[in-house]
């Protein structure tokens, strides 16, 4: 079974322009990410930006990071997708979104441990209605074939679905959702995620706590440190998430 992750990024943000390239612990939230993932069990691993001018810095970055780079429609980002696939060829596809640095390659992995044997009616992948992961931890995994069907279904002026990517699929197909370990604790209400200056300040503050081992520590180690300085995911607590 091949796996490609792709990794969703561009600079401009109405709400806080230019996340993706902000420093954490001296590194661009991009840069964090590849760190944090790289030992996730896919085959491939591409950047999908836009093919505004904006995202020329982020191409470039891309390639630094040595990432195949896609670049197409700023607001059709299943089509960057859907060009992905047909290069790339892969089964399953991890959708990763380049405001969520506290993801890692050992929820990534989960999902595709699911994914090798899910049933072949199923084909999206995710946390679920869960009440215990942070917002922003655990990304997404799509069966291939799904978002190509999405593609030839949803009408070109469909913004919404071919906009948020998975959306489609969500209503379309069957879902599995990722087991939680009855022992970890709820922290469903904390923001991990980049949208405000204030999801900002959290993570870097977040970081530097992590420390040296920012790049491989473990969600159960994240979760203990920031129990113990509950004053950093106060910070963005009141920030409403956006409404899809």
């Amino acid at each position: 079974m091949k796996i490609s992750a792709i990794l969703q990024a561009r600079m401009n943000s109405a709400r806080l322009p230019g996340k993706i390239l902000a420093p954490l612990v001296e590194f661009p939230v991009l840069n964090i990410i590849h760190k944090r993932i790289k030992h996730a069990q896919v085959n491939s691993l591409c950047l999908a930006t836009s093919s505004t001018i904006e995202d020329n810095l982020t191409e470039y970055w891309g390639h630094s990071l040595g990432l195949e780079v896609y670049r197409g429609d700023i607001e059709d980002v299943l089509s960057r997708f859907t060009t992905i696939i047909r290069k790339e060829q892969p089964d399953w596809v991890v959708r990763l979104t380049a405001d969520n640095p506290f993801v890692d390659a050992e929820i990534i992995n989960k999902l595709i441990d699911i994914a090798r044997v899910a049933p072949r009616s199923v084909g999206y992948i995710y946390s679920g209605e869960n009440k215990t992961y942070p917002l922003g931890y655990v990304p997404e995994i799509v069966r291939s074939e799904c978002l190509l069907k999405a593609e030839s279904e949803i009408p070109h002026q469909e913004f919404y679905h071919r906009t948020h990517v998975t959306s489609w699929v969500q209503k379309n197909t069957d879902v599995a959702t990722l087991e939680v370990s009855p022992h970890w604790k709820d922290r469903s209400h904390w923001r991990w995620t980049i949208d405000t200056h204030e999801d900002y300040q959290m993570a870097r503050k977040a970081f530097d706590l992590f420390g040296e081992k920012w790049s491989s520590i473990s969600y159960e180690e994240m979760v203990n440190i920031l129990d113990s300085h509950p004053e950093v995911t106060e910070i963005n607590r009141h920030v409403k998430q956006k409404r899809l």
